[in-house]
């Protein structure tokens, strides 16, 4: 057993002033859970398909009758096990041509189109939507699911190391604030790349965030406790996660629902100072918890 140990099974396993900062902590995990399940919101993909060019306010949910035959007209269909399924990224067109005996003649042809309808049942908006990245430019949906993973696999290699060289508690200020930042520009950005950027903040942001209050976690609590100290860490991650859909049920717009599930993370910056920065400051609040 190391000093640390010793000094914690003497002073107290889990006192009153490890049990606020773990409390801290837990909420801190609770934001990682929520950044984890965002990336999905910004880049889900709904359904959608070619919009018509001579109908203004154009629909993905057909509207009468008439709107339905005019995109029964307009775009390719097939049957998917006796169900109609319209083309999503091809539309029909008219190519007029000269037929025999001089008489005008026609025929159809199918081409890609640039502008599209959204299923808007489970999202008003995503970046897919926002962005156009469907069809020809669907690739960019993994770029931007590539850049958060790069993102995360950056901060596992770098950010343990500052964590040692500057101290757990800076880099954990660092962090949280960077997962703001990276996250609003995610809810609100406008340009691919600048997402892409975005999303790889964010990644690193949440490991550094996660990594950090875990070993904190750890450290602060008597070796009798960590076994349960680190298990329900990870309950208050899953309760992150599972609150995004519930947020993301109420509000349906992403812009809203993201900026929503971040706020949280602007009001738990305060509670850091509970965070201590050295060792030594941990064995003197235990001391006088005892």
């Amino acid at each position: 057993m190391g000093v640390f140990d010793t000094v914690l099974t003497t002073a107290g396993e889990f006192g009153p002033y490890q049990r606020r900062l773990y409390f801290v902590l837990c909420l801190l995990c609770v934001t990682v859970g929520v950044s984890a399940v965002v990336v999905i919101m910004v880049v889900a993909e709904p359904s959608h398909r070619c919009s018509l060019p001579s109908y203004e306010n154009d629909t993905y949910k057909i509207q009468d009758a008439d709107h339905e035959q005019i995109v029964n007209l307009t775009i390719p269909t097939t049957l998917i096990q006796g169900v109609k399924v319209y083309d999503q990224c091809k539309i029909y067109t008219w190519s007029p041509e000269n037929g025999t005996g001089g008489m005008p003649s026609g025929a159809l042809h199918t081409e890609s189109c640039e502008s599209w309808v959204y299923d808007k049942t489970h999202y008003e908006s995503t970046a897919v939507s926002k962005l156009g990245m469907v069809c020809e430019k669907s690739s960019l949906r993994s770029h931007a699911k590539m850049a958060y993973m790069l993102g995360k696999a950056i901060g596992v290699v770098v950010l343990s190391i500052c964590s040692d060289l500057f101290g757990r508690k800076k880099l954990l200020i660092l962090s949280l604030a960077l997962s703001v930042v990276s996250g609003f520009i995610c809810a609100w950005v406008s340009n691919t790349i600048a997402l892409c950027f975005a999303l790889a903040f964010l990644g690193t942001s949440n490991v550094g965030v996660y990594t950090t209050i875990f070993v904190i976690g750890m450290e602060v609590t008597g070796p009798g406790k960590r076994y349960y100290a680190g298990t329900v860490l990870d309950f208050f991650f899953a309760l992150g996660e599972c609150s995004v859909a519930g947020v993301g049920y109420l509000l349906r717009d992403r812009n809203l629902t993201i900026t929503v599930l971040i706020i949280p993370n602007v009001l738990l910056l305060p509670c850091l100072w509970w965070v201590p920065m050295l060792a030594i400051s941990v064995r003197v609040s235990l001391r006088e918890d005892r």
